[in-house]
């Protein structure tokens, strides 16, 4: 079966800490492939990329430029809403479909806090 998650949060290695929907789907692609399953993930693109094997990664940037504008505490915390979960959920629609066809996905499993998807 050809499995598809999606999830902002998802640890850049075995090694990281991540919280529970990361280690959620870390430990359960790896139960999922010992059974012969392809599994493909889309996440948030971070500052280092992710390195798991037999996973399939596709990383979203989610960032908004931030120059010339001001450091607001108020403002902050809305380009925080704006890169995740808006922008993350925005780009997870438009590809998603394209993802299905493409790895000829079966399954599709949103996973995430604060998800918009």
């Amino acid at each position: 079966m050809n499995i598809l998650f999606v999830s902002s949060e998802f640890p850049i290695d075995k090694y990281s800490e991540t919280g529970g929907i990361g280690t959620y789907l870390v430990n359960l692609s790896s139960v999922l492939e010992k059974h012969n399953n392809k599994i493909c993930l889309i996440t948030k693109k971070e500052k280092k990329k992710h390195i798991h094997k037999n996973l399939h990664i596709i990383e979203l940037d989610c960032s908004v430029p931030k120059n010339n504008i001001p450091r607001l505490h108020l403002f902050d915390k809305l380009i925080s809403f704006i890169e995740y979960p808006l922008i993350f959920s925005i780009k997870t629609a438009f590809i998603i479909n394209k993802i299905v066809k493409k790895y000829n996905i079966d399954l599709v499993e949103c996973r995430d806090r604060k998800s918009v998807v």
